[in-house]
């Protein structure tokens, strides 16, 4: 009987009154265990990973204004895609208050997409 998810591997055609039709090999079980597998990963890595990011403090807010505005106004100088005009715009309106707000959204996106995965973990 096939599960309903099942994946099928080293499928192959046939010759004969078979022509076309696709013949399982041993490998099938195999590849649905791989698949659940997969699945099962993929519900607890998000977790682990919030996990390891809040305990080291990576997610806390870090940024150093000086550091940070050079590096902003090296990367828009060094920038081939942008518009002379719109360096000079950039580097002269930029502030170390928006290179903060930037981290925090940052910050902020990424705990909002491992977190509710991550909240799985109590059923699991």
């Amino acid at each position: 009987m096939k599960h309903p998810g099942q994946i099928s591997v080293g499928t192959s055609l046939t010759s004969g009154s078979n022509f076309g039709r696709r013949q399982h090999t041993p490998f099938d079980r195999f590849a649905f265990y791989v698949a659940d597998l997969v699945v099962k990963c993929e519900s607890v890595m998000p977790a682990a990973m919030l996990d390891h990011l809040e305990a080291s403090g990576i997610l806390e807010l870090n940024v150093d204004p000086a550091l940070a505005s050079v590096e902003t106004i090296m990367s828009i100088s060094q920038s081939d895609a942008m518009p002379d005009w719109v360096k000079a715009n950039a580097v002269t309106s930029i502030t170390p208050q928006h290179l903060e707000d930037a981290q925090r959204s940052v910050t902020a996106a990424l705990r909002a997409t491992l977190s509710p995965i991550a909240d799985l973990r109590s059923t699991i």
